[in-house]
């Protein structure tokens, strides 16, 4: 792909992709799985039932399997205590292409709340809690912790030290690249058209 002069790997993940795919893989970039060894192949082919995984013949160069390819799917994986918000968008820096998912600390039985109907549920509590960002070619996850996340996502992030960064740690032109935040200020507009200036 090229945009405005910058040439990018053509995306390996995006917003509705196909469960699986075979890659080759030698530049050890892909989040994926070796295809190399008999057992891995033979437990592929048997998940998915489709044999020619088994006999058939796989890329050269380290053949990898890609799976849960889908942006959204890929995210719940990973972070299925959010929930996501409506829109996954493009974000290129650094040249590379992201996609960018937000997500959300919401319940729905928060005590003592106002109750809005929002990203197809009741909402008694909705704080934004990251942005997910996935390298598109490589199918890489990171989960960017909102600047003063909530207790629920401050909890995530220090379960689970790896998977979330802060923003000041990507890259300048990522940091700058990042959209705003949609949803969150939606529900935000709610509450104050509800509650005025009280």
């Amino acid at each position: 792909l090229q945009l405005d002069n910058t040439v990018i790997a053509e995306p390996a993940v995006f917003d509705s992709a196909p469960t699986y795919s075979l890659h080759s893989d030698s530049l050890q970039r892909l989040a994926g799985v070796e295809m190399v060894t008999t057992r891995s192949r033979l437990a592929h082919a048997w998940a998915y039932q489709n044999f020619r995984l088994l006999f058939g013949d796989l890329p050269l160069d380290r053949p990898m399997i890609l799976e849960h390819r889908d942006v959204r799917d890929r995210v719940r994986l990973l972070a299925p205590y959010f929930v996501q918000g409506t829109e996954v968008l493009p974000v290129v820096a650094d040249d590379s292409l992201y996609w960018a998912l937000e997500l959300y600390a919401a319940s729905d039985d928060y005590p003592r709340a106002q109750r809005f109907y929002f990203l197809g549920a009741q909402r008694g509590y909705f704080q934004h809690a990251a942005t997910a960002l996935l390298h598109a070619s490589s199918g890489r996850v990171r989960l960017v912790l909102a600047a003063t996340p909530d207790p629920v996502a401050s909890s995530w992030a220090a379960t689970f030290p790896n998977l979330f960064v802060r923003a000041s740690a990507l890259s300048p032109a990522l940091q700058a690249a990042l959209p705003p935040i949609l949803d969150g200020a939606q529900a935000q507009a709610l509450a104050f058209a509800e509650a005025g200036f009280r």
